[in-house]
């Protein structure tokens, strides 16, 4: 793990211009942008799910921690962790729990 003990370190670290980080961060809320996404499950059931979009500089800030910090260098993540990881997926993450006496859906 990279040893950041300050925001000039993490700004060099991450790539960023100062005066950009500090107003996406002063924003952050500002720069997503809700919606709902709609899905119909075979049983004619539909789900929402609440997605909040972020615009192209929160993004940019996004990509440069994930890009910089969160390699596999830097973080070690467990077989577990399926979300957004690179070759790994949801029927990945659900293969464990096949043949389960139950399932909760949150």
């Amino acid at each position: 793990m990279r040893d950041i003990k300050s925001v000039n370190k993490l700004l060099f670290v991450l790539g960023l211009d100062e005066d950009f980080f500090r107003k996406v961060a002063a924003n952050k809320t500002n720069h997503y942008k809700p919606r709902d996404h709609k899905k119909v499950m075979p049983d004619g059931y539909e789900k929402i799910r609440r997605i909040d979009h972020p615009d192209t500089e929160i993004r940019t800030v996004q990509r440069a921690i994930n890009k910089k910090l969160l390699t596999d260098e830097c973080v070690n993540l467990t077989e577990e962790m399926t979300g957004g990881i690179k070759n790994r997926s949801a029927a990945l993450n659900a293969t464990p729990h096949l043949g389960a006496e139950s399932l909760l859906s949150i």
